[in-house]
């Protein structure tokens, strides 16, 4: 994204139910100190659960949330790394 100054990066395993809910959080940051350009890059970590499906939803709705879906389980950590390659 062109003009991107700030970048969140959130890991996702098992966020199903709570995902929605966080990143309405960072948005409403964002707004309450008037940043208009950054990304919320929603990495899902292998999950079991729907979090994939909820977070494109998430991304369908707000231009500045980016998903990304690793192949396999590498952990936080790692999915935090995969996120900020982006």
């Amino acid at each position: 994204m062109d003009g991107v100054k700030y970048s969140v990066v959130i890991p996702m395993y098992k966020s199903e139910k709570t995902i929605r809910a966080v990143v309405e959080e960072v948005v409403g940051e964002f707004a309450r100190i008037d940043i208009s350009e950054y990304e919320i890059v929603l990495v899902n970590d292998c999950s079991p659960d729907n979090v994939l499906n909820v977070a494109i939803d998430i991304s369908r709705d707000n231009r500045c949330v980016r998903v990304a879906d690793l192949a396999k389980n590498v952990g936080q950590t790692n999915a935090c790394l995969a996120g900020y390659a982006l």
